[in-house]
């Protein structure tokens, strides 16, 4: 007996995957533009021609901070205003004489925008759907016809390579992002996402827990240099209540009030009046979280010691 079937659609729907699954494989890297996904003014993701254009080894632009791509210090700071226009949600475009790693310059026409939220879900969704178990034995069954080696080896691989892919684009995500309306993989990513951000934060707080200024665990550096360790937590910080307003209780009673309150006086303990500014700094930022908490204690303390260098320091 013989039965037959017309799987017509089915071969159709395997071609049209294996053809999407392969353009996700060559897209950043046969595109004759350079695309970069960037997070902070530094390289989260990029393709073969952005390394090209600008002279990076294979893999080497990863990391790397958009100053190297700029003159001079003027022109790198002065672009700082462009990501406003991308937090508003506007598309950036121009042309400029950038430099290369071997110190040479060219004409570049650049066009950038914010990724969004709703971006990482729909790509989220979109994969979803082809990694999905059917989807799944249909690759598995089409790359064997193919004469793919070790197919299924070949198949198991691809889901965490792109969720991989998209954890990394995930992190360029700026603004709110509330949580998705049904459980799946961009429920997944944003979760992830924020458990980052969270350990980011916690990282940072934990030398601060349990320990004074003579067991402190960790050697303060310059005040520039933690300064700027600082602003890195202020920013994985907002970046997590952006997404969870809900955490700043959670991340404030474990340790996160300790660390704020802590860190300029011990700061200052260490480099005296080299450290004025920046103990001013990081206070009045420590006062402004306590108001939003409601810690009358660390606003007074905080509110006397942003005054350090004009009037007595406050001490815990």
């Amino acid at each position: 007996m013989w039965i037959v079937e017309d799987v017509t659609e089915q071969r159709r729907a395997e071609d049209e995957l294996q053809r999407v699954l392969a353009e996700q494989q060559a897209l950043l890297d046969n595109v004759v533009v350079g695309i970069a996904f960037t997070r902070d003014r530094k390289t989260v993701r990029c393709n073969r021609r952005f390394e090209e254009l600008f002279g990076f080894a294979p893999g080497a632009a990863v990391g790397s901070s958009a100053r190297e791509l700029y003159f001079t210090e003027e022109e790198f700071e002065r672009r700082n205003e462009i990501y406003e226009q991308l937090n508003q949600g506007r598309t950036h475009s121009r042309e400029q004489w950038l430099r290369r790693q071997d110190g040479s310059g060219f004409w570049c026409r650049i066009a950038g925008r914010a990724v969004k939220a709703t971006d990482v879900e729909a790509l989220a969704k979109r994969w979803e759907t082809a990694l999905g178990r059917k989807s799944s034995i249909r690759l598995m069954i089409r790359a064997a016809e193919l004469g793919t080696p070790d197919a299924q080896a070949a198949a198991a691989a691809l889901k965490p390579t792109v969720e991989a892919e998209l954890e990394a684009l995930a992190e360029a995500v700026e603004g709110v992002w509330p949580e998705p309306a049904r459980p799946g993989l961009a429920r997944k990513l944003r979760q992830r996402r924020l458990d980052r951000l969270f350990a980011a934060v916690q990282f940072e707080v934990e030398p601060f827990r349990g320990h004074n200024f003579a067991s402190f665990p960790r050697k303060l550096d310059t005040p520039l240099a933690e300064m700027e360790r600082w602003l890195q937590l202020r920013l994985s910080l907002r970046r997590l209540l952006s997404s969870n307003a809900e955490a700043l209780p959670t991340a404030w009673h474990n340790g996160l009030r300790l660390a704020a309150c802590n860190w300029p006086v011990y700061l200052l303990q260490t480099h005296g009046a080299a450290a004025f500014w920046a103990c001013r700094e990081m206070s009045a930022w420590c006062e402004t979280l306590a108001r939003e908490v409601d810690d009358q204690e660390i606003v007074k303390l905080s509110h006397g010691n942003s005054q350090v260098g004009r009037s007595r320091l406050f001490r815990r």
